[in-house]
């Protein structure tokens, strides 16, 4: 019995061991192929620093700012609180119901007061690093929370919220008991209304729990509203949301007071109670157009999934991995440069002048006839404060090739504050312009700032730079470039787009309640086809993005909005699209490419010298020392590089271990080296341009590369300047707005203070991002014009401007072509146009796939794929070993990628005389280990049980024998 007992414990043994072995094995083999991403998740490096100790240079060329990690993060939230105290926007305050009394008694609802957006969605934000909704209201005996009601709320909000979910509880639930609380907390009644975001999807406009969509009122909201106002004689609403809601029922319910916070960060509640007393005066604006209906934007009309009606016959024709998620899926945006409130209000001037069918029924949400006074609630760049301030133009400088508006603002009122000045322009629209498919905006912000605080009666004047490059338009018909328009020009001050167009219109003789006073017009004699069709480089600019319009394909296919006549070209839906062969060719992304040459001679790879990156600190990207660097690398050297997102190290030229991480609001998922304290959460991007502040953008960047130091992150995917297109983008709320020039002002600020601290931004999405659904290679067809003047803006102000050392690109198609491998996109433009010498990487890339293509990438000027995985490489490396094109391209890649890296804080550690060399991580040595203890105790319990067994087949032959 013992020795069956023993046998069947062996058994047990070699099953479980073998059991074991094949998972852990398998987890072995892959985890060697994604070491970066591992070590990323949970420490650990790949490399290591052989240090000469006869070197005693100092090698920490970025440093950080001296202070201890508390200190630091005490610092950090303070930003933090400003950002917060700055961005938030006081969109409704009747009667002065706020600011409240210090110390004021409050009852507080909504789901929100317990489970808050942080970010602006769930998977940007690490659960425990933010400061809860009832610890930041009663900061500093700031306000007292009605304790019995938020235990109520605690006890029915028990999941996350996420995007596309609400959760609200039901207001049926409060019972006489916690009723009877009201009076004692009754000062007033603060409601939190909450919406998330998410990356992949966007936001649901179909039928949604009580209401018709994600952005409209629920009725289990509806419900706790009704119970608030028929009990509260004070009612706040606080908007915990990026995405711009249907609000009109702020005036239904007569709500007091409404302000919009946004996602809150870290230590976000501390600045809104301080709002919410009077410590602090809000001063934010809105970066996007509040419309009573959100579907009401032209932009709506083609938003959302669409595939193409032979989404079969692309896949069969194309063959290989193609997929109809990936190859047959488009969007068609008819709204050209109508986005936002370029939209709503030119058609509000048109409204005024009579023109262009503006009062027609296309596009009429509320009514039978259009009326902008029913389609919006609040417009692009308001805001309120509890102070008065009075703007005066004191004067315009026509400087050559820019303006100089000079604004003094007074503070009229009887609290400090600080006040908001905006510049918009508008453009002629000629006949010309009608006739040839190019449209102008009524109005377009052209320039702003913010003045320091200002005591009551306290005065100061602002100059605001215009530049006249900002008042061109994109002929792509005639011209094929940048033009300034013959006609009557105007600038004005105002204190939001409505309130500029109103100015305007009132300088036209039009009583509409504007002022005239702050208008300056002027006059261009000669239309300009010259000046701005070449860059500063006399790099020529002209059409790149022909074949990212439908029309190139199929002539006639496409009406863009006009304002000519916006009954007749309102868009209709694109419910069926049929996809020709010139199209079909183009989506094959790796087909596409052709193969170069096989004669690699005169390509020196594989060098014997002894150079390092390191001697390249300091050093032009245009040095010939780079040669003898590139002569050094092998063809797998480059290949490694490109086709891995820089992550991994390259010994003989000491290239170390690079660490990138997402994201807009901190680096994301990343631990203070040596601490398990994860680097804190901003507000979102939304609350951040609402800021209207650009020093305060380059504090953040400052403090997200400090952020980048202290946990060892070279590069950070941030910021993103994608457009918000609709409301219902689901990644609106980590960009700025639904305006481009904002956008790139915004990202200037923010690229300077990280690239400061040695930091890598990657400004992304480039480009035509501005939906989630179907993402992955969604065909996204956009006229020239639009493309040029909406959504390139903010890219160009972030290369050109702020000096980027990176962007990242998109998984979507510009037109049939991938972005990534869109010649005109990433070498005319960004290389040549904005002389860019940043890396180019793309949206990430697990595996190897065929839309995505290496081949096509690299051949149009991509510099890496997004990738910690060996998949690309092992899947390319043998066709590049083969093609002479594809050798240089990647060879020309890893010089934007090694030239960036080197004059980063890659390199802090790392002297001329120092080597790099690979290493095994700990975790992977772990790995290793107990694969070879399963192994020898798999083997062991299988020796040892045949010894068993063979013993017992002696003892039973033996027994047989006797």
């Amino acid at each position: 019995m013992k020795r069956e007992a023993k046998s069947k414990a062996l058994r047990i043994s070699a099953a479980t061991c073998g059991f074991l072995i094949g998972p852990l094995l398998a987890l072995t083999l892959w985890s060697d192929g994604y070491k970066s991403l591992v070590c990323s998740a949970i420490g650990g490096t790949t490399s290591k620093i052989i240090k000469d100790e006869s070197n005693t240079e100092d090698t920490e060329y970025f440093k950080t700012n001296g202070k201890s990690l508390e200190d630091w993060i005490d610092e950090e939230s303070k930003l933090i609180e400003k950002v917060q105290g700055e961005g938030s926007v006081l969109l409704r305050n009747e009667n002065g119901a706020l600011p409240l009394a210090k110390g004021s008694k409050v009852s507080t609802f909504g789901y929100g007061t317990i489970k808050p957006i942080t970010t602006g969605m769930v998977r940007f934000g690490t659960p425990g690093t933010s400061i809860d909704f009832k610890t930041g209201m009663e900061k500093d005996g700031n306000l007292s929370i009605n304790p019995t009601l938020y235990d109520f709320y605690a006890q029915h909000s028990t999941q996350d919220l996420a995007f596309n979910t609400v959760n609200e509880v039901d207001a049926g639930l409060i019972d006489t008991g916690i009723r009877s609380t009201y009076d004692t907390y009754g000062d007033a009644a603060i409601v939190v209304i909450s919406r998330a975001g998410g990356e992949g999807g966007d936001l649901a406009t179909g039928d949604f729990t009580g209401g018709s969509k994600y952005l409209a009122l629920q009725e289990s909201e509806r419900k706790m509203l009704q119970e608030v106002t028929s009990h509260f004689d004070k009612v706040i609403v606080l908007l915990n949301t990026s995405y711009a809601m249907e609000l009109g029922w702020l005036e239904e319910f007569d709500i007091d007071a409404c302000l919009m916070v946004g996602a809150i960060g870290y230590s976000g509640f501390n600045a809104i109670s301080d709002i919410l007393v009077g410590n602090v005066n809000p001063s934010g604006r809105t970066v996007d157009t509040y419309a009573y209906d959100s579907f009401s934007s032209p932009a709506m009309t083609n938003f959302g999934d669409y595939t193409f009606s032979n989404a079969d016959q692309i896949v069969s024709t194309i063959g290989g991995d193609a997929s109809v998620a990936n190859f047959g899926k488009y969007v068609v945006e008819k709204e050209g440069i109508y986005v936002g409130y370029k939209y709503y209000e030119t058609r509000y001037e048109d409204q005024v002048l009579g023109q262009g069918n503006a009062t027609s029924s296309a596009g009429a949400f509320k009514g039978t006839n259009w009326d902008y006074d029913k389609e919006v609630a609040y417009p692009f760049g308001h805001g309120l404060s509890y102070t008065t301030f009075e703007e005066k133009l004191s004067g315009v400088v026509d400087n050559g090739e820019t303006f100089t508006v000079n604004v003094e603002v007074t503070n009229t009122g009887d609290v400090a504050g600080r006040h908001v000045v905006q510049v918009y322009a508008q453009t002629p629209y000629t006949q010309f312009d009608r006739d040839n498919g190019i449209e102008a905006a009524a109005i377009q912000l052209v320039g702003f700032s913010k003045t320091a605080e200002l005591d009551p009666d306290e005065e100061a004047t602002l100059q605001i730079e215009v530049d006249k490059e900002d008042l061109c338009h994109y002929d792509a018909v005639v011209n094929k470039t940048f033009i300034l328009e013959a006609g009557d020009y105007y600038l004005t001050v105002g204190d939001d787009a409505h309130a500029a167009i109103q100015n305007v219109l009132q300088e036209k003789g039009k009583d509409v309640g504007g002022n005239a006073e702050l208008v300056y017009d002027f006059h261009v004699g000669q239309t300009d086809t010259t000046t701005y069709a070449v860059t500063e480089d006399n790099v020529r600019i002209t059409n790149q993005f022909d074949n990212a319009d439908l029309n190139y394909y199929e002539e006639g296919s496409v009406t863009y909005l006009s304002r000519s006549d916006w009954q007749k070209t309102w868009p209709t839906e694109q419910t069926t699209l049929e996809a020709n062969a010139a199209m079909i060719e183009d989506l094959d992304t790796e087909g596409s490419y052709e193969a170069g040459s096989s004669d690699l001679s005169g390509i020196t790879t594989g060098a014997d010298t002894e150079y390092t990156i390191a001697m390249m600190i300091g050093r032009p990207f245009d040095d010939e020392a780079w040669d003898a660097i590139l002569d050094q690398m092998t063809i797998e050297d480059y290949v490694t590089l490109t086709a891995r997102s820089g992550l991994a190290p390259i010994d003989h030229i000491g290239y170390p271990t690079v660490f990138m991480k997402d994201g807009s609001h901190r680096v994301t998922d990343r631990t203070y080296v040596g601490t398990d304290q994860y680097a804190l959460i901003f507000p979102s991007a939304v609350i951040m341009a609402s800021t209207y502040d650009r020093d305060l953008l380059y504090e953040i960047g400052k403090a997200y590369g400090e952020d980048n130091i202290r946990t060892e992150t070279v590069g950070h995917y941030a910021p993103g300047v994608n457009i918000h297109r609709t409301p219902y983008s689901g990644r609106n709320f980590e960009y700025y707005s639904e305006d481009g020039y904002l956008t790139g002002e915004m990202a200037v600020g923010s690229i300077r203070g990280m690239q400061e601290k040695g930091a890598i931004p990657y400004i992304k999405h480039l480009a035509l991002n501005e939906q989630e659904t179907n993402r992955n290679g969604v065909s996204t067809f956009v006229n020239q014009q639009a493309i040029r003047e909406i959504y390139l803006e903010g890219f160009k102000a972030g290369i050109v401007e702020g000096g980027a050392k990176g962007i990242m690109g998109s998984f979507n198609r510009v037109g049939c072509t991938w972005s990534n491998a869109h010649g005109g996109l990433v070498s005319e433009v960004v290389r040549n146009e904005w002389n860019f010498t940043g890396i180019i990487d793309t949206d990430a890339v697990f595996g190897y796939n065929s839309y995505m293509s290496y081949l096509a990438g690299i051949d149009a000027g991509t510099t890496m794929w997004a990738t910690s995985g060996t998949g690309i490489y092992d899947a390319v490396i043998d066709a590049v070993k083969k093609d002479r094109n594809l050798v240089e391209k990647a060879r020309e890649a890893s010089h934007y990628l090694l030239y960036n890296v080197v004059n980063s804080l890659a390199l802090n550690g790392i002297s001329s005389a120092d080597r790099v060399v690979s290493v095994m991580p700990w975790w992977q040595i772990t790995l290793i280990v107990i694969d070879v203890v399963l192994g020898v105790g798999a083997l062991a319990s299988l020796g040892i049980l045949a010894y068993v067994d063979l013993r017992k087949g002696k003892e039973e032959l033996s027994n047989e024998q006797n």
